[in-house]
């Protein structure tokens, strides 16, 4: 405070919550070419999803091979990954 010239600072504790976050691995076909995308899942600890992610790299190569829209294998990676979560969280798995 010597050096600013201020009499008095104000501070304030901050937390921060973090959601569990794992790695999906799911299969990406879009024509001739096929691939492994992971797939950022994040949420809650008792399981529930707020948000997937498919890696970014991992889905251009396959647009790249494919010639089809980064944008479009993004959305087929996020599908299976959302197909994938509603099988392990049917009863029996």
């Amino acid at each position: 405070m010597e050096e600013t010239g201020t009499i008095g600072v104000r501070f304030t504790p901050w937390q921060r919550y973090i959601m569990e976050r794992r790695f999906l691995p799911v299969e990406v076909s879009a024509g001739a070419a096929a691939g492994k995308v992971n797939v950022k899942v994040s949420g809650y600890k008792d399981g529930g999803v707020v948000r997937v992610k498919p890696e970014y790299e991992e889905a251009k190569i396959i647009a790249e091979k494919s010639g089809r829209p980064l944008r479009e294998i993004l959305k087929i990676a996020e599908s299976e990954a959302d197909n994938a979560l509603t099988k392990e969280n049917k009863p029996g798995h």
